[in-house]
């Protein structure tokens, strides 16, 4: 039997088949380039890594450095905030007990004519009510005063300069703010941070809802389960609304002034019913004013605390001032 060569193109080696049927591949040496030029990619390649590593911690740091900076001129989402209590602003008097562990909300029972009082309030909603945040937006207290709940009952005697107190305290959120330090030690910071948005904004394909005939400082509104009624009120109300209604935090991008009459109605979230005609929040909105919503996320102020304590109770109660 006569041997058979038979050549394999494209594939680098030449095969052969002897008597028995058995191959026998002779292969050409793989060709490599030189050393010198091996080690020069190997060079070229680490100093992109590098490169590329040396330009992402630059660009962390330039976004650090730009999120300090805009504190520190008091610009951005933290520089809505005066973390500084103003020693002058403060409550005449304070009454501080603790509160029942056992409650599991808030009662609010004055708030007016220089009076506020509270029961069962935690330290988180007093630094809510004080810097007007969610939340969401405080972070830091310290494990032991977390599910603590205290009884507040503060008064302010005078306004400033005398006279009596208006029912609607200006300063009330700032007496709170130095009530917070002096009796908890409460010290903050703020970073910013992000947080899932609702944006509302107008769509320029929908009409521009009519304007009412009243004016803002003569409106009326009224909520209730899953539907708001306005008349000659601000989109501001709406907002507010949308905040419970969507469940999550809310701007306002709509560019919408003046005052508004509306009658939204829908189907709260988790909620089912037998009307067919039964919108949405997101569904009411769009037909009244022509906006709708979109999800993002959007920086946020975050307030930390850094330092804070129970305040000093003598006998149950820690009093400031007298009644």
């Amino acid at each position: 039997m006569q041997e058979s060569k038979a050549t394999v193109r494209g594939t680098g080696y030449s095969r052969e088949r002897g008597k028995r049927g058995m191959r026998r591949y002779n292969m050409r040496p793989l060709r490599f380039p030189p050393a010198e030029d091996r080690k020069c990619a190997m060079r070229t390649s680490g100093s992109r890594v590098l490169s590329a590593i040396f330009v992402f911690l630059l660009c962390c740091a330039a976004s650090s450095w730009a999120q300090a900076s805009a504190v520190a001129q008091g610009s951005g989402p933290c520089g809505a905030f005066s973390l500084t209590p103003d020693n002058t602003l403060a409550f005449d008097v304070a009454v501080i007990r603790p509160g029942d562990p056992s409650r599991d909300r808030v009662l609010f029972k004055a708030n007016d004519y220089g009076k506020w009082e509270v029961e069962g309030v935690t330290l988180s909603t007093l630094i809510e009510e004080a810097y007007g945040v969610d939340s969401y937006q405080v972070e830091g207290i310290p494990p032991g005063l977390r599910q603590k709940r205290f009884d507040i009952r503060a008064k302010t005697l005078a306004a400033p300069g005398g006279g009596p107190v208006p029912r609607v305290d200006p300063n009330e959120a700032k007496r709170l703010q130095t009530l917070l330090a002096d009796q908890f030690g409460v010290r903050l910071h703020c970073r910013v941070g992000e947080h899932k948005t609702a944006v509302l904004y107008r769509d320029p394909k929908h009409a521009a809802p009519p304007v009412s005939t009243l004016a803002v400082k003569d409106g009326r509104w009224r909520e209730g389960h899953g539907s708001v009624t306005g008349k000659g009120v601000s989109f501001q109300v709406v907002v507010h609304e949308a905040g419970w209604a969507l469940q999550e935090k809310v701007e306002d991008d709509t560019g919408l002034q003046g005052s508004y009459d509306f009658d939204l109605k829908w189907t709260p979230p988790g909620e089912t019913s037998d009307d067919p005609d039964a919108k949405t929040f997101e569904q009411a909105l769009y037909e009244a004013f022509g906006v709708r919503v979109k999800h993002e996320m959007r920086p946020l102020a975050v307030l930390v605390v850094d330092q804070a304590h129970m305040p000093q109770l003598e006998d149950g109660t820690q009093v400031s001032g007298r009644f």
